[in-house]
C-alpha cells in the first residue's frame, strides 16, 4: 500500500491487517495493540 508508504513509520504493517479485519485471525495479535497505542499517541 503505497498510502501507507510513507506517512506512518511507526505502524507500516499493522496498518494492513487493522484496515480490512484480518486481525480477527489473531495473527496480528500483538501487533494489533501496539498499533493502538500508536494510534492514541499518533492522534487521527
Amino acid at each position: 500500500c503505497p498510502e501507507f508508504g510513507g506517512t506512518p513509520p511507526v505502524y507500516p504493517l499493522s496498518v494492513r491487517p487493522a484496515g480490512p479485519g484480518e486481525d480477527d485471525q489473531g495473527r496480528m495479535g500483538p501487533v494489533r495493540a501496539e498499533a493502538g497505542r500508536a494510534v492514541a499517541l499518533e492522534g487521527p
